[in-house]
């Protein structure tokens, strides 16, 4: 096992993250169109217009398109979509149910970045093992094979992936019923990415 440098993790995601979906805060100096500035978020915000976006806000254990997914060991709601980014990222926050994760897969042209929220999780990224618990991060960098498995009874994993690729088209079709391994593999295929071993193992 490696130990993480948790800072460095959660200042990629969160300088990812900021400068993904305010590309041009740095030019506007973080002020409003009328150049006063930008109002704090408060739960009386309704939004903050943005280059022509505006802010929202996605209720709790809600999905920001349309329904959850369900599949796999839990379920997936989409808190940032694709379509809002212009592609440039996408964030899940998925609530894991039962112990276990994905097989060992790679993404042709996406880093993923993962926040464990609740419970805990076993990594594998490339040839390393990680053990994460609440509060740490960890990137999957694009082309490099990586798993997870929720180890703990019931857990939560918030994954960011950059760009956006066709992610959400993927586990929307994932949550439309079981699939055969042949299946599996066509569908990873076609979304970026490949199968190249089974799943971690949970004692």
């Amino acid at each position: 096992m490696q130990n993480l440098d948790r800072r460095s993790a959660l200042s990629f995601g969160i300088t990812a993250a900021s400068t993904l979906l305010l590309p041009h805060a740095a030019d506007a100096g973080m002020t409003g169109m009328s150049g006063s500035p930008a109002p704090s978020a408060t739960a009386e915000s309704k939004g903050v217009a943005t280059g022509g976006k505006r802010g929202h806000v996605v209720a709790e254990g809600t999905d920001r398109v349309g329904k959850p997914i369900v599949f796999l060991n839990g379920r997936f709601d989409c808190k940032v979509s694709g379509q809002e980014t212009d592609g440039r990222l996408c964030i899940f926050d998925t609530v894991r149910t039962h112990r276990g994760g994905p097989a060992l897969h790679y993404h042709h042209d996406q880093d993923e970045w993962f926040f464990v929220r609740e419970g805990e999780f076993l990594f594998q990224v490339g040839e390393d093992t990680f053990r994460l618990r609440e509060g740490d991060a960890i990137l999957a960098p694009r082309g490099i094979p990586h798993a997870f498995a929720n180890v703990s009874e019931t857990g939560r994993l918030m994954i960011v992936f950059q760009p956006a690729g066709s992610m959400e088209a993927y586990f929307r079709a994932r949550g439309t019923g079981q699939h055969t391994k042949e299946e599996l593999a066509r569908l990873h295929r076609l979304h970026g990415m490949e199968l190249v071993g089974p799943p971690l193992k949970v004692d």
